[in-house]
């Protein structure tokens, strides 16, 4: 006749309630967390591009939603994991130029010549106009160069309200003669809000795992006591 031995059923119950009590913390720490994401996106969705002039730069700031970025097909060809991404579009004002310039002729005064030579920020203008006796065509040859337009992007990270996570803003900074527009800026939420352990930023625990855990618990107490 086989004995089994006498198990410490009480120690048993004392470590699966440990670990019940653990995985409920868990799932109350990923919902609580997913909640904290959820206000944060819907208060950057809200926001609105500002702009602060500081001298001959313009500074753009919006702030950014924080979601897990799918990779693209440039992504998973380079192996990398994209953290931010966003749509930058500049615009440059109408080039106007109202000038005059001297007007030179040949010998025969067969065809009249005007150069012009104009500098507009960013535009660099170079035309020269050669008008012939009718009914011969003028010829116009125009060419414009434009500035290099500098940009320096950002991505920074606010305080932590209680309760909340850290907001996270996208900062351009260019030129006062370009305009500078943003779509909406979206950040992996680890950039601002990482968090070590195994809940990270949005993590959801499934109702069923501390259930699980506290069965794994019975199982390891009865090996561990």
């Amino acid at each position: 006749m086989i004995t089994l031995p006498k198990l410490p059923w009480g120690k048993i119950l004392v470590a699966g309630a440990v670990v019940v009590l653990l995985g409920l913390w868990l799932q109350q720490r990923a919902t609580a967390r997913r909640n904290a994401f959820l206000a944060d996106s819907l208060a950057a969705a809200a926001d609105t591009l500002r702009v602060t002039h500081a001298g001959e730069l313009d500074i753009y700031r919006l702030r950014a939603i924080q979601s897990g970025l799918r990779a693209d097909s440039l992504d998973r060809a380079l192996k990398q994991r994209p953290v931010f991404r966003d749509t930058v579009t500049v615009y440059l004002d109408t080039l106007i130029v109202r000038d005059s310039t001297p007007v030179t002729a040949d010998p025969e005064d067969r065809v009249r010549v005007a150069t012009l030579d104009r500098y507009e920020q960013p535009f660099t203008l170079s035309a020269t106009v050669r008008v012939p006796r009718p009914p011969d065509l003028a010829l116009w040859d125009t060419r414009i160069a434009l500035d290099p337009i500098p940009l320096e992007a950002s991505v920074t990270c606010g305080e932590k309200p209680p309760g909340g996570v850290r907001p996270v803003e996208v900062r351009v900074v260019g030129p006062s003669w370009a305009r500078i527009g943003l779509s909406r800026p979206v950040v992996d939420p680890d950039a601002c809000n990482a968090t070590a352990g195994i809940v990270g930023p949005t993590f959801g625990v499934p109702w069923w795992v501390p259930v699980l855990a506290g069965a794994g618990g019975l199982f390891a107490g009865a090996v561990v006591f």
